[in-house]
């Protein structure tokens, strides 16, 4: 071999071993943002990417815009009412006409003109039925037909574009009965699915009526289904529901359950029951964020999990244990926030696979200079 050759060869390597580990749930090449980039907290509650291409971030101290190299960061002025109504914000989405919208902690929703760059709020008001049920939102939701659905600590609305204010929905006839809504799904183009701490219900779109939702699940408690727990329905027909019992995996065809519980004598169980997200991506991946102990990843062929969680290397763990939310965007990139350390992520378009020396792992590579390699006869 030349020594040309072998220069390109060992720049070719090295590149190789600098980006990514595997997809299939060994190693990820996390990066990370913090205040040190320019994130105006490192409590960051939501993660969310417009069809602009910029990444909103809901922080405990204001919103901020990313465009890949630098933050806008955008905050409460007491004198400007078209700015944000609190710096503590829960949850992002876009709607149909690009306008973004913000969930605030005791601060209502908020509105994000792109067209005119103002914010609009809209604020709980007593006995207003036009207005919002709850001043803390918890979800935003933009259905198939780009309606608006806020999920408030105090029940559900509707935004009614052409009047510029909200439809509330009742769930029961009892007086001053309060829903919290915890969560807002679409599974087919006729109905949501509402989660709320008095468990799941049924909104049918066409008539914009509302009915109980029960599941087939024997030998689970109904209270299961009624707490403010961590749920996602996969693309594979389970519903995951994350308690202090364990992660539960339930077959909504059969009915069948299974519960995953910590066990701290094997690396591939379950490794917390303080569950805060439970996400699927678009490879069919599924990701579950916990309070204290980072994330796992569920590989359904071994029925086993992964664990990612902070770590003395940096560039292979995330930023921080308490995960709030888990977001993927249109370039594939996973999104993890945390409640400390600000946001991690990776991306699958990497196209490299990274080995890296782990002082902490006998069966890593020795040494992260590496000037060649060679194959055997058996394709070592």
């Amino acid at each position: 071999m030349s020594i040309t050759s072998f220069r390109y060869l060992s720049i070719t390597v090295i590149l190789w071993l600098l980006v990514i580990g595997t997809v299939t749930g060994q190693k990820f090449n996390f990066k990370h943002l913090t205040t040190g980039e320019g994130l105006s907290s490192n409590e960051v509650r939501a993660v969310f990417e417009d069809s602009n291409g910029f990444v909103w971030f809901a922080t405990s101290d204001g919103l901020n815009r990313w465009d890949g190299y630098k933050f806008v960061v955008f905050k409460n002025y007491n004198n400007d009412e078209n700015s944000l109504s609190t710096n503590s914000l829960l949850c992002i989405a876009e709607d149909g006409d690009k306008n973004i919208w913000i969930g605030t902690n005791h601060g209502g929703v908020v509105r994000y003109s792109t067209a005119d760059e103002k914010f609009y709020r809209y604020a709980m008001v007593e006995k207003d039925p036009s207005s919002l049920p709850g001043s803390v939102v918890r979800c935003i939701y933009i259905d198939s037909n780009k309606a608006v659905w806020i999920g408030t600590h105090s029940g559900l609305a509707k935004y009614e574009k052409g009047k510029n204010n909200f439809k509330q929905f009742i769930f029961s006839r009892e007086p001053n009965a309060r829903y919290d809504i915890r969560g807002i799904f679409q599974r087919n183009t006729k109905e949501l699915i509402i989660q709320s701490d008095k468990g799941f219900f049924k909104l049918n779109l066409a008539t914009e009526t509302i009915e109980p939702m029960e599941f087939y699940a024997p030998g689970l408690k109904k209270e299961l289904f009624s707490y403010n727990n961590p749920v996602c329905f996969d693309s594979r027909g389970y519903l995951w529901i994350g308690s202090t019992s364990g992660l539960y995996k339930l077959n909504l065809s059969t009915g069948e359950s299974k519960i995953y519980q910590f066990d701290n004598t094997t690396g591939k169980s379950i490794n917390s029951n303080s569950f805060s997200v439970i996400f699927e991506d678009s490879k069919r991946n599924l990701w579950i964020g916990t309070e204290n102990k980072g994330v796992r990843l569920y590989n359904p062929e071994t029925d086993t999990f992964t664990s990612y969680s902070s770590g003395p290397v940096k560039s292979n763990s995330i930023c921080n244990n308490i995960i709030s939310n888990i977001y993927e965007d249109h370039n594939a990139n996973v999104w993890f926030s945390t409640l400390e350390g600000g946001v991690s992520f990776f991306s699958y378009n990497d196209q490299f696979k990274y080995y890296y020396n782990d002082p902490l792992n006998v069966n890593s590579i020795s040494s992260n200079k590496v000037g060649a390699f060679y194959e055997d006869r058996k394709g070592d």
